[in-house]
């Protein structure tokens, strides 16, 4: 069974306007600055051509994903100012093997993540890490280098075998 935001609407979700960051206005996003962290030229191209998009993100920030295998998701977020490459270590690799987009719901680019330009809220579908007892939908705050847990809904279904 898949897991989709329209799980978590009964109870009470964290919601973006509660967590607003200004929405920039860049003419020229940064090119990622491969320097600024040490796992940065490993994804390179996959950065190069995401931060072209400008900011999507926590007002000046751009989130990049990538696929990391089967089912997997990886991700960087980038500073559209200065370029500046960010890993989240709290937040990695998520496994996207039951992730789904209810009927209502616009697909994102990155099916896991759910965010917005106006807001530094991040809520993520699957499981965090890789970690399958941490699979459903979490909540994360960007604090503009690193994320912070807000909360977490952990899924109720099941896999049939």
């Amino acid at each position: 069974l898949l897991i989709i935001m329209n799980d978590v609407a009964p109870l009470d979700p964290p919601a973006f306007s509660t967590f607003p960051a200004p929405v920039a206005s860049i003419a020229k996003p940064a090119a990622p600055d491969l320097a600024s962290n040490p796992e940065a030229k490993e994804f390179k191209t996959a950065l190069r051509e995401g931060a072209k998009d400008g900011p999507n993100f926590a007002g000046y920030f751009t989130i990049v994903g990538w696929g990391c295998g089967g089912a997997c998701l990886d991700f960087g977020i980038l500073d559209a100012r200065n370029g500046h490459v960010y890993f989240p270590p709290e937040l990695r690799a998520i496994s996207v093997m039951n992730v789904g987009t209810a009927s209502d719901e616009t697909a994102p680019d990155y099916d896991a993540l759910r965010f917005r330009p106006d807001s530094d809220l991040i809520a993520v579908l699957g499981a965090p890490n890789e970690d399958e007892s941490k699979e459903g939908i979490a909540y994360y705050r960007w604090d503009g280098k690193k994320l912070i847990a807000v909360k977490a809904y952990p899924s109720s279904k099941t896999q049939c075998e």
